[in-house]
């Protein structure tokens, strides 16, 4: 956003998504793996909305970027150790619950695939495109689950995927999942990742 080389920059404030669609930053949720007391600028942690109702509605923020372009600081300036550089990171990063059961959700989709473990993903903060790798899922026909299907990747562009939403699942369904913020090789940190099941199309194949 500093640099004004994300695709987003442009869309902040705009609907990316339906207005069911919550998605947020949460370094104080309680028993998340990416969970921090305070961000490595003394920054007490807190819950970020992103994306509220739909609207992509901010942005994470260390104290640089909050001056230069006018926000607030979210608690996200994380470092690996005390010799690495600081960058603004996620901490639990989430779907919030909606109101479908995992079962309405499977039979709305008729053919697709039921994700689950979700192992690792990237992003290309210029153009957007996004893939995600994920341990196992299974194979949905008819409505209905069936076979199961090992090491897949999910691929597409982020907002084609938030604007294909048809359904997000309720809170039975939220689940936050160990996982790692990488900055290179040997700069990782602690995250977590997940929410409730989502409803969405996207190009699914094997990783």
């Amino acid at each position: 956003f500093v640099r004004e080389r994300s695709y987003l920059r442009p869309i902040l404030g705009s609907m990316v998504g339906p207005e069911f669609l919550t998605i947020a930053d949460d370094g104080a949720y309680p028993g998340g793996w990416g969970g921090i007391y305070f961000d490595d600028e003394g920054r007490r942690s807190q819950m970020n909305l992103m994306v509220d109702h739909g609207r992509f509605t901010g942005v994470l923020h260390d104290r640089v970027s909050a001056a230069l372009l006018g926000g607030t600081p979210t608690g996200n300036a994380r470092r690996a150790d005390f010799l690495s550089r600081e960058f603004v990171r996620m901490t639990n990063t989430y779907v919030g619950p909606g109101d479908w059961g995992l079962e309405e959700l499977v039979k709305e989709a008729k053919d697709g695939v039921l994700l689950e473990r979700c192992t690792s993903g990237i992003e290309d903060p210029l153009g957007g495109q996004m893939q995600i790798k994920v341990l196992r899922g299974h194979r949905i026909e008819h409505g209905e689950i069936t076979t199961l299907v090992s090491s897949m990747a999910l691929s597409g562009r982020v907002l084609d995927v938030l604007r294909s939403v048809r359904g997000v699942g309720r809170a039975d369904t939220f689940e936050i999942n160990p996982g790692f913020c990488g900055k290179g090789h040997s700069d990782m940190l602690p995250a977590g990742t997940g929410g409730s099941y989502m409803l969405t199309s996207a190009a699914v194949g094997p990783a």
